[in-house]
């Protein structure tokens, strides 16, 4: 497996599996929270948020009980050295979009 879980439908503020995609013809469950095995008991909670005429799709959140995590006795990396913004060039977006299998 890939080492991720999906939140929908598991997780307290979330049990039933909320829609999160809203047609003219239709509801579905289309949007997922994903979280590692590691993160998955920090997990405090995950909800479909109310719907927004903005879009289609229903935001969704989590919260995250965060303090000081280690995976095998070592600390997880540090985003110290991240860049702040990071701008898609179009052919990249569409090369990273097209190697994506989804399962």
């Amino acid at each position: 497996g890939n080492g991720l879980l999906i939140l929908n439908g598991r997780t307290l503020g979330d049990i039933y599996g909320a829609v999160t995609c809203l047609k003219y013809n239709g509801c579905s469950v289309v949007d997922y929270m994903c979280t590692s095995t590691i993160l998955f008991n920090n997990v405090m909670s995950m909800r479909v948020c109310e719907f927004s005429p903005l879009s289609d799709h229903y935001p969704l959140n989590m919260s995250l009980r965060l303090g000081r995590l280690s995976i095998l006795g070592s600390s997880l990396p540090s985003f110290d050295d991240a860049p702040n913004s990071f701008r898609w060039k179009r052919n990249e977006a569409n090369n990273a979009c097209s190697d994506t299998a989804f399962v």
